[in-house]
């Protein structure tokens, strides 16, 4: 088996969880992880559709730009 992680984010409302986990989501995606590995956990089905709706909107800006942007941004996002 593979080496196993997990990120634990916890905060209140409007401090950016949603935003930090959709990118950490995009990271493992960009690595090559499995999408049926990746497992997030919300309090509320809202929360859980805003997280699809922007890993959706991410991925499908994504495919659209010019390939030097979608670089620069996966160079930025991989760190």
């Amino acid at each position: 088996m593979g080496k196993q992680q997990a990120t634990w984010i916890h905060a209140s409302a409007g401090s950016g969880k949603t935003y930090a986990l959709t990118r950490a989501v995009l990271k493992l995606l960009v690595q090559g992880v499995n999408p049926a590995r990746i497992l997030c956990l919300t309090f509320t089905q809202t929360a859980a559709f805003e997280m699809m709706q922007r890993l959706y909107d991410l991925l499908k800006g994504l495919h659209a730009c010019l390939p030097v942007q979608r670089q620069r941004f996966l160079e930025e996002l991989l760190g």
